[in-house]
């Protein structure tokens, strides 16, 4: 799609979208936009800055990512389309699927993006095969990206999200402190947000099991901050969990107690998944 193609397409849908919400360009005079403006840009004849792009859906109520799941014709995007086949293709262990993807991307040109595409799919490879697939020199590859990038998204959080376990705790501890930096912008972005709630309840993990308390503790504070109480019921029952086993660690009888209370949250919500995978964790800490 060619560039005046593209500022047509996204003038019309911010038009649509406009009149759906009963807006008239008249209401946009004290806005900073003026009438013919705002009708040029809608028409595709003339760009707008991204400041006054993004004003201008705020005005109407309607999000970046609600407006581009309709320019993209509610489809996800590439990246995420992958991250779906992955999952689905872990959860039913299909090494077939994943080398059959893997194909698919090594036909693309080459790329960073491509790249680092295909090292996700080798790591679900590796997981289902029971064999580590990665190289180091993949590894290097994918935090030198990492260390690069001055603002993380949601592409950079998932491909860590999903690599963490293959990177030595030390560049990982490093990589979630580089995370954690940004954590305003994260805080308004849910999506991201929980990505990095996550991504820092299993870097918080590997610091236990290293016995490395004091920089566990570190992304102890920070996940407490960024959890919500009442949007992240998983995470913070995940978080709890987590917390007590730090505790256990740590030589704090109190700490099982917390893990088993965090264990029957999860039964109580009927999450079998979570229930059976840190039931599991619990035993072979406890015994």
């Amino acid at each position: 799609m060619g560039k005046q193609n593209e500022l047509k397409k996204i003038g019309e849908i911010y038009r649509e979208l406009r009149l759906d919400k009963g807006t008239k360009l008249s209401n946009y005079i004290d806005k900073g936009f003026s009438k013919s403006q705002l009708s040029r840009f809608e028409r595709g004849e003339t760009e707008i800055s991204l400041i006054k792009f993004l004003s201008a859906l705020d005005f109407i109520n309607v999000s970046i990512e609600e407006f581009m799941v309709i320019y993209r014709g509610y489809r996800n995007d590439s990246f995420e389309e992958l991250l779906k086949k992955l999952h689905t293709l872990s959860l039913t262990k299909d090494a077939e699927g994943l080398r059959y993807l893997f194909n698919e991307v090594e036909e693309l040109p080459n790329s960073t993006t491509k790249k680092i595409e295909k090292i996700l799919i080798l790591s679900c490879l590796s997981s289902v095969e029971s064999e580590n697939l990665i190289t180091q020199s993949d590894l290097r590859f994918v935090t030198d990206y990492l260390f690069g990038i001055e603002s993380w998204g949601y592409y950079e959080l998932s491909i860590l999200g999903n690599l963490a376990q293959y990177i030595n705790g030390e560049t990982l501890v490093s990589l979630g402190r580089e995370v954690l930096r940004k954590t305003d912008y994260y805080y308004e972005v849910v999506r991201n947000r929980k990505l990095v709630i996550q991504l820092s309840i299993n870097i918080m993990i590997r610091c236990i099991e290293s016995e490395w308390f004091t920089k566990a503790a570190f992304f102890e504070r920070h996940i407490d901050s960024l959890v919500n109480v009442e949007s992240d019921m998983y995470e913070k029952v995940i978080f709890s969990y987590v917390q007590g086993y730090l505790k256990f660690a740590m030589g704090d009888s109190g700490g099982k107690q917390i893990m088993q209370e965090s264990l029957e949250i999860f039964k109580l919500l009927k999450n079998t998944r979570l229930y059976k995978n840190y039931l599991e964790h619990f035993k072979s800490i406890v015994g």
